[in-house]
């Protein structure tokens, strides 16, 4: 969590914003699997895999590439063609 507000550069509300929200997933999740078992191991799992492939599309580069205004053909624009 420390390392993610630095590479944010968070202002000091956004940093408490994100501690806030993380801390009480944390919990919520915590509540659910109190003890380390096969179902929180499961859990564990399956949110790493969703976490990877958020990664994975955040990491992809996209591009736009700008429309480019087409000149008119030259052909059919020369009065001898017409």
């Amino acid at each position: 969590m420390v390392r993610l507000t630095e590479v944010e550069q968070a202002d000091q509300a956004f940093d408490a914003q994100m501690r806030e929200r993380f801390n009480t997933g944390f919990a919520s999740r915590r509540s659910e699997y109190p003890i380390c078992d096969d179902a929180s191991r499961k859990a564990e799992q399956a949110v790493a895999r969703k976490g990877q492939a958020l990664a994975l599309k955040l990491s992809q580069t996209m591009r736009e590439v700008p429309a480019v205004a087409l000149a008119p053909d030259s052909v059919a624009v020369d009065s001898g063609a017409r």
